[in-house]
């Protein structure tokens, strides 16, 4: 309805090189985005063979089983992505939307339900909206499962991960923060805009964990791709 509204009265066209009648991104700026590369499956930091664990994750194996990524975050990636997560960029959101069921579609998963990455009552007030709902109701329709209800899978308010300068700094502040307020099925679909430290997605995956779910893939449309510690 919203791309039909788009396409009618304002001409919309994708979002890197103008191509006219495009809500988004069109396929060829899609593809020229950087790819994430070879990464661990259960992070995103660079290895040589992604089909085994990295070593931090062999050490400190995550509550998620698998990882899907579609780029790089690089900056004309995080661009389009704070357009959508800031401004309310329904042609930005749309790029989410479409890069999750891209991933879906290179890499199809079984999972009872999808949840999104959940934002404060603070950050909701203030931003108007929760942008993971976005992609993660694409990747529900796209898989035929529901979508996990807002409020089920909470988040409480804390300083953004973006201010703290370390991973370990980050991992403090987040901890804690999720809290789970309903039945979840044994199988999730985990959806998130962006991984960068990891901190929040390991907590998110855990705290789902506790709370019995049986099996946790996380899906982020970026990554930031880190060498391997």
């Amino acid at each position: 309805m919203i791309s039909r509204w788009l396409t009618r009265f304002i001409r919309p066209c994708c979002l890197t090189c103008g191509t006219p009648e495009v809500v988004g991104l069109c396929d060829v700026c899609a593809d020229r985005l950087p790819a994430i590369g070879k990464h661990c499956p259960t992070c995103a930091n660079s290895v040589a063979d992604d089909h085994y664990p990295c070593g931090a994750c062999l050490r400190r194996p995550p509550a998620f089983s698998r990882l899907l990524v579609r780029w790089q975050f690089t900056t004309e990636v995080r661009h389009i992505i704070l357009r959508g997560k800031y401004h309310a960029d329904r042609c930005a959101l749309r790029v989410l939307e479409d890069e999750a069921c891209r991933l879906l579609r290179a890499q199809p998963v079984a999972v009872d339900a999808v949840v999104a990455m959940p934002v404060s009552a603070q950050r909701l007030r203030q931003r108007g909206f929760n942008q993971t709902l976005y992609p993660a109701h694409a990747a529900a329709q796209a898989l035929g499962v529901p979508l996990i209800a807002e409020g089920v899978f909470a988040k409480a308010g804390r300083p953004p991960q973006s201010r703290l300068r370390t991973h370990a700094a980050r991992r403090r502040n987040i901890r804690g923060a999720f809290a789970v307020r309903g039945e979840l099925p044994q199988r999730l679909l985990l959806v998130d805009d962006v991984v960068t430290s990891g901190a929040t997605l390991h907590e998110a995956a855990r705290i789902l964990a506790a709370a019995g779910v049986q099996e946790i893939i996380a899906l982020a449309v970026a990554a930031a791709h880190r060498p391997h510690p």
